[in-house]
């Protein structure tokens, strides 16, 4: 058993390491996403992009929160957070969501 949480989310089961009261829990599963911590050293933050904040390259998305967080979205199935220092859950929870 993992240390983490499962919900049931627009369809889909969910399994994250970040608790979401917001959402239904359900019985450990196979999930269809998954949610995890981490960190995202390689974040592309000092090149230049069309858009600041956010990359995409084929499937896979780079998003930057100012006092939020960096989120790593890959094949709409594997999400890394990597939370910034002092983030408030509820607003790592907001861009998770």
């Amino acid at each position: 058993m993992e240390n983490g949480f499962y919900y049931h989310v627009h369809g889909f089961t969910l399994y994250s390491e970040i608790e979401c009261p917001e959402l239904l829990l359900v019985t450990e599963s196979i999930p269809d996403v998954r949610v995890q911590v981490g960190l995202l050293a390689d974040f592309p933050l000092h090149q230049k992009h069309p858009h600041q904040g956010y990359c995409i390259e084929g499937m896979h998305m780079l998003l930057n929160i100012k006092d939020v967080g960096r989120f790593s979205v890959k094949d709409g199935r594997e999400i890394i957070v990597d939370p910034a220092p002092d983030a408030e859950p509820k607003m790592i929870r907001l861009f998770l969501l």
